[in-house]
């Protein structure tokens, strides 16, 4: 890893850490470790060059989800878990995109399964919420 950001360790043995792999693929990245930090297994790569991933959001044992800050070449994406942090699948935000393209995510929280935010660096770009469970297609696959 070239940068660690955030991490997420729901036992003593075993958590998540996030934030960007090596310079040779600088792309959001998210390690696992099952013995309280002595290795540690990629088990996320974004398909986008240059972004980052930041802060992690678990509203239950198995859903979570994490904040990708992504690089002007887009596209406008976060990370989710659907098994406690096993496996990650990259998902499109349906949002407006910056002048240079991409959404800066850098903030994410869900208060429960379905329901949450998610918030760009960038002020001039809206934060934006799951209106309902059923309203956030992305959230619900």
């Amino acid at each position: 890893m070239s940068m660690l950001i955030d991490a997420y360790f729901p036992t003593l043995d075993e958590g998540i850490v996030v934030g960007m792999g090596p310079s040779i693929s600088a792309a959001c990245t998210i390690l696992r470790t099952a013995d309280a930090g002595k290795t540690y297994a990629k088990v996320f790569e974004s398909q986008t060059g240059g972004s980052l991933c930041w802060k992690i959001s678990f509203p239950s044992p198995k859903i979570g989800y994490v904040a990708v800050q992504d690089s002007a070449d887009g596209p406008a994406t976060f990370a989710k878990t659907i098994d406690g942090g096993l496996t990650w699948t990259e998902k499109k935000l349906p949002v407006k995109v910056s002048a240079a393209g991409g959404f800066p995510a850098i903030g994410i929280g869900f208060v429960t399964d379905k329901v949450g935010w998610v918030s760009p660096e960038e002020a001039s770009l809206p934060t934006y919420r799951t209106a309902a469970p059923a309203s956030c297609e992305a959230c619900s696959r």
